[in-house]
């Protein structure tokens, strides 16, 4: 007699024998996965419980694994935000080498060989069963509805076949999940074998499951990562005055991006700044601008920010405005970078100046825990 845990209602719906309750049993029925005909919960006390079919025929258990891992997998895509998936890629980055950035922020893809994951539902909104491309069918085919020009990738269930070498060679994207056992198919799509994986030596919780390969994936991998960066320029009356810039560069081009009337820059990785930060990149700027030796002036500096009344700033609406704005002395300010600056002006004429080097040290020990990179112009 064949036990399957698994069965399917009137609706196709995969119903688990975990999730039948005594009282329910009789008013639903179930049928096999595998040939379709009528199956019956086996709900003891003693023993575990299952679905057995209520007339014996022929069942096959190769082909309820199949169909489950499909059904599965075609469940999970379809309702899920998400489908993931992790294969092994080896790091091609020119600078990994001698990258002064990924030790400083732990990057974890910056490794020679790791992990990549994907998800497919960025690429991908449809999961056909038995579809065929370019004369193969695939027990699952993944496409996009509105690209249709997208290369797919293949799903296959490999229960005692594995795929043909000659779909392997057709250099279409295959992901071969083997199942030999019904838990098999719920488990996350993760590479565990193959020579790319033999190749790196390693070891982890899949080493004692079936085989998941991948087939015809890119392997090289250059991970990037957006910098932003602060500028402290000189004008033509010796005033300087710091502008941001966010993400502008990526840890690839850290040699460019440079503002050629800058003196001294300040590169950052904004996203490793806490959003509940009290200071910002353009705060850190000033700061290290003027612990290099630059006279900054900038409100934020002065001994009596924050209890002088030219540094009161309070948000205000005028009928003219159809959006809240800032004023400060009557002078209107629109965007943050210009208020910024507007700082900046107000400190280089303002008679009651007086630099607060506590105020650059706290600036710059808060962000002690954060890497950051200046770069002075001699």
């Amino acid at each position: 007699m064949i036990k399957y845990q698994n069965a399917l209602d009137a609706s196709g719906n995969i119903i688990n024998i975990n999730n039948v309750k005594p009282e329910c049993r009789k008013s639903t029925q179930f049928f096999c996965i595998s040939c379709g005909t009528e199956m019956f919960a086996c709900l003891g006390k003693i023993k575990q419980h299952y679905f057995r079919h209520k007339k014996e025929g022929e069942c096959s258990q190769e082909t309820y694994l199949h169909r489950l891992g499909k059904l599965v997998l075609k469940n999970r895509f379809d309702s899920q935000p998400h489908f993931l998936v992790k294969y092994y890629v080896q790091n091609h980055c020119p600078k990994i080498s001698h990258c002064e950035l990924k030790e400083r922020y732990n990057w974890g893809d910056c490794t020679s060989k790791g992990l990549k994951i994907i998800n497919f539902k960025e690429f991908y909104d449809t999961c056909e069963d038995e579809a065929s491309y370019q004369n193969f069918r695939a027990d699952l085919m993944l496409t996009h509805s509105e690209h249709p020009d997208r290369k797919p990738v293949f799903l296959e269930i490999s229960v005692t076949h594995d795929c043909e070498q000659e779909k392997l060679n057709s250099k279409i994207r295959i992901i071969e999940i083997k199942v030999q056992s019904e838990i098999d198919v719920y488990r996350e799509i993760v590479e565990n074998d193959g020579k790319f994986v033999e190749e790196i030596n390693n070891q982890n919780d899949n080493d004692n499951k079936p085989p998941i390969r991948f087939y015809n994936f890119k392997r090289k991998n250059v991970p990037t990562h957006s910098l932003s960066r602060f500028y402290l320029c000189c004008g033509e009356n010796g005033v300087y005055h710091g502008i941001c810039k966010s993400n502008i560069i990526t840890c690839q081009d850290t040699d460019k991006g440079h503002a050629k009337n800058a003196c001294f820059e300040v590169t950052i990785s904004e996203e490793n700044i806490p959003q509940n930060y009290r200071f910002n990149l353009y705060d850190l700027g000033i700061a290290l601008s003027h612990q290099s030796g630059f006279e900054v002036r900038n409100c934020i500096l002065c001994a009596h920010y924050g209890r002088c009344v030219t540094s009161i700033i309070t948000p205000v609406k005028k009928p003219s405005h159809p959006e809240p704005v800032l004023v400060r002395q009557n002078v209107w300010v629109r965007t943050l970078s210009s208020l910024r600056l507007e700082k900046m002006q107000l400190a280089y004429r303002c008679s009651k100046f007086v630099f607060y080097e506590y105020s650059c040290h706290r600036i710059i020990d808060s962000f002690k825990h954060i890497p950051y990179i200046c770069n002075k112009k001699e």
